[in-house]
């Protein structure tokens, strides 16, 4: 299950300048219980409780780790991580949802504050005890304060996760403000960046892309050419179209007199023609992942590297217009081949691409909740047999490890390999670049994830659009790409 990294890939003027072995990732056995680890990151003890107690924590690590830190880093509150978490369980565990946005907007920004990146109304990106040990060091390091806000989609997440309250009639009336707050920030963030959703850090040393791709070179050219700063990343502006339909939705129904409603609507109708006339690659008939915003150095440019961020388009509804069908198709096409597939579902970047490594954070992983929701997704559009293709191999996961990583390498089409090695090295240009680290052995996402799936095969399959003959054919030829390079496994049933 663990892999060798003693291949490791490394391109003219690069050089190793630390490699060390952490304790073998081995396999759990007998396997956790998904719904009994998932009560105790929520801090109760059985999991009828689970939501009563806050939400849920974004990792923790096995007995057999203790006193490693690097599976051990991240075991506090992160708003993006709680919220997906929270989305993806909502049918079975509602007050999980509930209980999330509300110690959520308890944290939600009042001021402006560049060492933090407060903002008002911006929801917090991680919550630390100033206090905490890895707190004070990245306060040393960064000049970083607690709470801490550097994240751009945790705010629009925010509002989804209020309309999908409103939608299970479990809105609470004390939530008016912290909704109303968090649609000024997207409101006033989209009004600064143009129509877009722009990554800019307050704090020089702040998180550079601030979305869940957040390693500062999660986006790249088809050259291998790093963008940084301002950046307007694909999949912020799926959130943010889908943040701005849902604050309009909630003012319909809240505060049918205000007009922000249609500032929101028509703020997504710019998103929506933003992201079909300025990512969309015609001569390649694909979306780019990432908008390099103009500045005084540098012109616009969209960044080409074939990545996974095109699903999240899917996981929104910005595509889902009669008109968009020829968009949905070329993007599910981008996605389920054999540059962005392995064994443990979608590659976070191609393997065909300059900074594909397969141990990568960002840039050759493969993360089991963004397969998931993609795979969430396709249901949504009639995709019923890809959809079951790739949860089966997000179970193959669990079913091999035992546990509920935060990520798998991206190098094989046949078996489960987790890193088990840090090694930094410098790049070209001098600067520091951590090319493979140990995943999170229990991560949240991916244990609500493993559960989101197990839920989905005893539900009724959505039958919210039929799949008409062209997308029957094409459901036809990349099923069976997948199975000729492997990667199917056995299907649902």
């Amino acid at each position: 299950m663990t892999a060798n990294e003693s291949d490791v890939q490394l391109f003219t003027g690069e050089s190793i300048i630390n490699r060390r072995k952490i304790a073998s990732v081995s396999r759990q056995d007998p396997p956790l219980s998904a719904i009994d680890t998932l009560a105790t990151l929520c801090n109760v003890r059985t999991p009828s409780e689970i939501g009563l107690n806050g939400p849920v924590m974004a990792s923790m690590h096995r007995a057999s780790s203790e006193g490693i830190r690097e599976l051990g880093s991240f075991e506090v509150l992160f708003g993006r991580d709680s919220l997906i978490s929270a989305l993806l369980v909502k049918e079975q565990h509602p007050n999980l949802l509930l209980s999330t946005v509300r110690t959520l907007a308890k944290y939600q920004g009042k001021n402006y504050d560049s060492s933090s990146e407060e903002e008002p109304g911006r929801i917090p990106h991680e919550v630390r005890q100033p206090h905490d040990p890895i707190a004070v060091e990245i306060s040393r390091s960064s000049g970083w304060t607690w709470p801490y806000y550097g994240a751009i989609d945790t705010t629009p997440l925010f509002l989804v996760a209020m309309r999908e309250l409103m939608t299970a009639s479990r809105w609470e009336s004390i939530l008016f403000e912290s909704t109303n707050a968090a649609i000024d920030w997207l409101i006033r963030r989209l009004e600064n960046g143009n129509g877009l959703l722009v990554s800019m850090p307050s704090n020089p040393k702040g998180i550079e892309n601030q979305v869940w791709k957040d390693s500062w070179d999660s986006f790249s050219g088809s050259d291998g050419k790093v963008g940084g700063p301002p950046c307007a990343p694909l999949l912020a502006q799926a959130l943010a179209y889908e943040g701005c339909t849902a604050g309009a939705e909630l003012l319909r129904i809240l505060k049918p007199e205000d007009s922000r409603q249609n500032t929101l609507q028509a703020m997504a109708q710019n998103l929506r023609e933003a992201v079909l006339g300025r990512f969309w690659i015609d001569r390649e008939s694909r979306f780019g992942a990432c908008l390099l915003m103009p500045t005084s150095m540098r012109s616009q440019e969209l960044l080409t590297a074939r990545t996974s961020d095109p699903g999240h388009l899917l996981v929104s509804d910005l595509l889902t217009r009669r008109s968009d069908l020829p968009y949905r198709n070329e993007v599910i096409r981008s996605l389920i081949n054999d540059e962005m597939l392995c064994g443990g579902g979608i590659r976070t970047l191609s393997n065909l691409e300059r900074r594909y490594r397969p141990t990568a954070y960002h840039n050759g992983s493969s993360w089991p909740w963004e397969t998931t929701v993609i795979a969430l997704a396709l249901d949504k559009f009639g995709f019923h047999r890809l959809a079951d293709a790739l949860g089966t191999l997000v179970m193959r996961i669990y079913d091999q490890t035992g546990l509920f990583p935060e990520f798998v390498r991206g190098d094989s089409a046949l078996e489960i390999k987790l890193n088990s090695e840090i090694i930094d090295i410098r790049e070209a240009d001098g600067r520091v670049n951590r090319i493979c680290q140990p995943p999170q052995e229990i991560q949240a996402f991916t244990l609500c994830s493993i559960l989101a799936l197990k839920h989905r095969e005893i539900h009724p399959k959505s039958q919210n659009e039929r799949l008409t003959n062209d997308e029957k054919v094409l459901e036809d030829q990349l099923l069976q790409q997948m199975a000729y390079a492997g990667t199917t496994g056995e299907l649902f049933m």
